[in-house]
């Protein structure tokens, strides 16, 4: 991705992180990293899709630390 599109995504992410906030959802860094790697390419929307819900569930674990 190029330096422009990155700064482009990251405000994206910030403003998105941000609106969560004020709605009182916290975006943890590893969901963060999820987007930014489907964003750059790296995950089809399945895999996306399937990653994230992987991720809430090992979240919703109650051995989750």
């Amino acid at each position: 991705m190029q330096k422009d599109a990155d700064d482009t995504s990251e405000a994206a992410i910030a403003a998105a992180v941000a609106n969560a906030a004020l709605e009182g959802i916290r975006v943890e860094p590893d969901e963060q990293d999820l987007i930014r790697r489907h964003q750059r390419g790296e995950l089809t929307r399945d895999e996306f899709l399937a990653a994230a819900r992987a991720l809430a569930e090992a979240k919703a674990d109650p051995g989750h630390v």
